[in-house]
């Protein structure tokens, strides 16, 4: 539970100072790496309100890496406990 909660506040911190793609590819490592980690996509969904270009017309998403991030989370989540390496 400690290396989560430094793994969350440091790229809290992180997400001003280094570039989105960099931050993206750690949470989708502590994606990999926790149980259920939706604190990464509440990250995701700060960088998505920082960097993402506002969009205008129909059929456009504003929160496109978000919800990218979630069906990751879920695809990660479900093969995590269907793979019998993860699990010994």
């Amino acid at each position: 539970m400690l290396y989560r909660n430094i793994f969350t506040v440091s790229f809290l911190i992180l997400i001003f100072f280094l570039p989105w793609w960099l931050i993206t590819l750690a949470i989708l490592l502590g994606f990999i790496l926790f149980d259920f980690y939706l604190e990464g996509s509440g990250l995701i969904f700060l960088i998505d309100l920082l960097y993402s270009p506002p969009l205008a017309g129909f059929f456009t998403v504003q929160f496109l890496l978000t919800i990218i991030s979630l069906i990751l989370l879920l695809i990660i989540e479900y093969s995590k406990r269907n793979l019998i390496v993860y699990n010994s």
